[in-house]
């Protein structure tokens, strides 16, 4: 061997770092050690590998005493390292008190540049659900990006959701006219995805202000949304609305006709069944006819 080569070998083996052993944290994740050292100690100066494992488990384990470190690692440049933390903080918003540290931060994170970035703290946004959520998250609808326009969908169905799971209220707030309008114009979305995560916003809770909206995805090539739309007609609670997804009894996908079914019994218009949905190939169609 020569001289040359035995002295690259040596320089890219003195370059090779230990691999991260992670099982000390993720003992502490499992046993929801609270204020962990390993978890602190981790994140504040491990591996890239290392914090990241720490940041998730800080998230999973939704302790204040790890707030101020998840806050501090959204600067940290290691790569995955702050997508890890802002994911973590967004992890707090099920908990009953919800840190304001954290709201801030994740505030803080919506006039990014990168799309990315945008993208995760709107999600985080949408799971610790502040007051002024709707007003935040509905703008970035028409964003340029299509992974934050859907993000912002999905974060504002979250909002109305996540509170009910904490336990603050026995009913889902209702989003201001703004918001329920910049979703609903999202249903037009040029990209599926988008109009997909709209069209299941609404349909959780239902939505009376969206009702036209929903009714005319019938045209939609996405069976998803139009699936979604129903749903959403059917919890809107609005009886009259019913006559305008009747044309879902005759959707081409099985899933859409068992949704309009359902959906109309949910309104209490069986009227509108036919009978020759008895008939139907699907099975869950029928099912749902019976009911």
């Amino acid at each position: 061997m020569s001289l040359i080569l035995s002295i690259i070998l040596l320089a890219l083996l003195g370059g090779c770092s230990r691999p991260a052993d992670l099982e000390p944290i993720r003992l502490a994740d499992h046993n929801r050690e609270t204020d962990s050292p390993v978890l602190k100690d981790a994140l504040a100066g491990g591996s890239v590998e290392e914090k990241q494992a720490a940041a998730i488990a800080m998230g999973r384990i939704q302790s204040a005493a790890y707030t101020g470190l998840l806050v501090t690692a959204l600067d940290d440049p290691g790569p995955g390292v702050r997508d890890a933390a802002i994911f973590a903080l967004g992890q707090f918003g099920m908990v009953e008190n919800v840190p304001e540290e954290a709201v801030a931060a994740v505030r803080g994170l919506l006039d990014s540049e990168e799309p990315v970035v945008l993208a995760l703290a709107v999600e985080a946004l949408g799971k610790l659900a502040p007051a002024d959520g709707p007003e935040l998250l509905a703008p970035l609808l028409t964003h340029e990006s299509a992974r934050v326009r859907e993000e912002a969908a999905h974060a504002l169905m979250r909002w109305r959701f996540t509170p009910l799971w904490r336990g603050d209220g026995d009913e889902p707030a209702e989003w201001p006219e703004e918001a329920s309008a910049a979703l609903s114009a999202a249903l037009g979305d040029p990209v599926p995805e988008v109009r997909i995560a709209a069209a299941h916003a609404f349909s959780r809770y239902g939505d009376a202000g969206a009702l036209d909206a929903l009714s005319g995805t019938a045209g939609d090539e996405e069976p998803l949304v139009r699936l979604f739309a129903v749903r959403g007609v059917g919890r809107s609670g609005v009886p009259d609305a019913a006559d305008a997804i009747v044309w879902g009894l005759d959707d081409p996908d099985a899933a859409v006709r068992a949704e309009t079914v359902q959906a109309l019994g949910t309104l209490e218009r069986q009227e509108l069944l036919t009978i020759r949905l008895a008939d139907d190939p699907s099975f869950h169609v029928r099912a749902n006819l019976a009911r």
